[in-house]
């Protein structure tokens, strides 16, 4: 019979990949964890060390040699298991499986961290053999445009146009509020000032913040972050032609909550009579229930976004493949309450916001008119 070769498949690819993208998951327990329960734990997993962190940070390692420590010292079954831990092998989520390699030549495993020296999980040379695993996608991804380009986030991790561009996006969105209402109260001394021509100058006002944004490069990144975004949860390929194609509405866009939000005021503060109000908070109540998802999507289409270009759609893929690649190697899927507020933008929004007006106010003083008050 002729000679059968079997040959072991290694993925050369994994040499340039971050070794978050194919490391193994492992257990961990705290340092004050009793030995015994520790080495129990290790040997459930299968692991060849049990990582001893606090409060996820790495503190050391437990490994057979640690556990022939305890054994020839006769400890107590009850001792803490940092009093055996040992100071641990250990690789960048960032670093490259090449990297990997070369301290596995000294080490049988390491232990993988991030810059907070965060437990990510742990590589060995077995990693690097067998198929590539599917890379993980965020189930939902939000995002922001910025008057630079997209910014993405999952909650976890972020991608894109950060810090300042979100300011800057606060910034700019005031300053359209503060144009428009410029131009309404210059219009004010000509009208009659009673409750409907007050409302028909809000509505002029609008006017010209529509039309500043729609011509705005700002809608067209907007576009392409609700476009990038609709790849990403249809697992499409992130390339111009995929990303082009996809939808301009979003339906989890801010823009929906506004219109909602200017529905229900129209409705229940507009230019009626104040009697009746009561009644007409249900059914503003109503008619937002029912409306705002369709508006909402007009708006979207015809206002806030328009067809992006090459370049603005470029933006997007950009930030959605930062986005993913510091996916891959996040030390958790999910994140604390705090940090989804600070990936969110709205902080960086806010602030942006804050200073259009502290400078309006402060022009508006030094020319002698009033601007915006507080």
């Amino acid at each position: 019979m002729p000679k059968t070769s079997h040959t072991i498949r290694v993925i050369s690819d994994r040499l340039t990949q971050p070794v978050g993208r194919f490391m193994r998951p492992c257990v961990s327990v705290d340092a004050f964890t009793s030995v015994h329960i520790a080495i129990e734990r290790m040997r459930e997993a299968g692991q060849e060390v049990i990582p001893v962190v606090i409060d996820g940070t790495l503190q050391g390692v437990l490994t057979e040699s640690g556990i022939l420590k305890f054994v020839a010292e006769n400890g107590s079954p009850n001792d803490p298991v940092s009093t055996y831990a040992e100071s641990a092998a250990t690789v960048l989520n960032r670093a490259t499986g090449a990297e990997a390699l070369r301290q596995l030549e000294k080490n049988p495993c390491l232990i993988v961290i991030d810059e907070q020296n965060a437990l990510c999980g742990l590589v060995t040379p077995s990693c690097f053999v067998g198929t590539t695993p599917e890379k993980p996608r965020p189930h939902m991804v939000g995002g922001m445009a910025t008057p630079f380009g997209v910014y993405l986030t999952s909650g976890t991790v972020s991608g894109g146009k950060k810090g300042w561009y979100l300011f800057s996006t606060g910034f700019f969105l005031i300053s359209l509020v503060i144009i428009g209402g410029a131009i309404a109260d210059s219009l004010a001394r000509f009208v009659p000032n009673n409750l409907y021509w007050q409302y028909t100058l809000q509505i002029i006002a609008l006017l010209p913040m529509i039309a500043i944004f729609r011509l705005h490069p700002i809608s067209g990144y907007h576009a392409a972050e609700h476009q990038v975004v609709h790849a990403i949860e249809r697992d499409e390929n992130l390339t111009p032609e995929v990303v082009e194609r996809m939808p301009r509405v979003h339906p989890r866009c801010g823009t929906n909550l506004a219109v909602a939000a200017g529905i229900f005021s129209f409705i229940v503060w507009g230019p009626w009579d104040k009697e009746g109000q009561e009644g007409r908070v249900f059914l503003g109540l109503f008619v937002t229930l029912f409306l705002w998802r369709s508006v909402g999507s007009f708006v979207q289409y015809w206002i806030t976004t328009k067809k992006p270009s090459r370049q603005q759609i470029e933006s997007g893929i950009q930030a959605a493949k930062e986005l993913l690649a510091n996916y891959e190697v996040a030390p958790a899927r999910s994140a604390s309450p705090w940090v989804r507020i600070m990936n969110s933008g709205l902080l960086h929004v806010i602030t942006g916001s804050l200073a259009a007006l502290g400078i309006a106010f402060l022009i508006g003083k030094v020319f002698g008119i009033e601007i915006v008050s507080f």
